[in-house]
């Protein structure tokens, strides 16, 4: 097992691959890290609207 998914594991968060991105994917896809970001935190607040 890898570090980061030992580390989800003890958080309890889900580990999230950025497909195609490599060691800096805010900046090699923005859009898919600003998509998952969005899901996670929506999650932890209850599917609160993040766009208001």
């Amino acid at each position: 097992m890898s570090s980061l998914a030992s580390l989800a594991q003890r958080l309890a968060v889900p580990l999230t691959r950025v497909e195609g991105a490599g060691h800096e994917p805010w900046l090699e896809r923005p859009d898919a890290v600003s998509a998952h970001l969005r899901r996670f935190v929506q999650g932890a607040l209850g599917g609160a609207d993040l766009d208001r």
